[in-house]
């Protein structure tokens, strides 16, 4: 999937969801425990919600990692490549011995 313009994803999500958005990622928090230490804050803007996952479920959320801008990926949620792939991949890295 390509880029989507600004346009289509207000329409997509809302524009709510760009303000907030922006709004977290110019606090450049890392981490769930970041997100809700700022949450409690007096900095923490009232129009930003506490629980993005649940304000913004089916609204264009993904995951804290996207929502805080670090791509972190819940244990769990990880997409793998199909075993066969993985274990090409592997084996083009040449491996001389178990431990190498």
């Amino acid at each position: 999937m390509g880029l989507l313009s600004v346009g289509t994803i207000r329409s997509l999500i809302g524009i709510e969801c760009i303000a907030a958005l922006k709004t977290r990622r110019s606090r450049e928090l890392r981490n769930y425990d970041e997100w809700i230490e700022f949450t409690k804050s007096e900095d923490f803007p009232p129009d930003i919600p506490v629980a993005p996952w649940q304000t913004y479920k089916n609204k264009g959320y993904k995951n804290l990692g996207d929502w805080l801008g670090t791509g972190t990926i819940k244990k769990g949620d990880e997409q793998f490549l199909p075993f066969k792939k993985a274990r090409a991949y592997a084996r083009s890295l040449g491996p001389k011995s178990k431990t190498q």
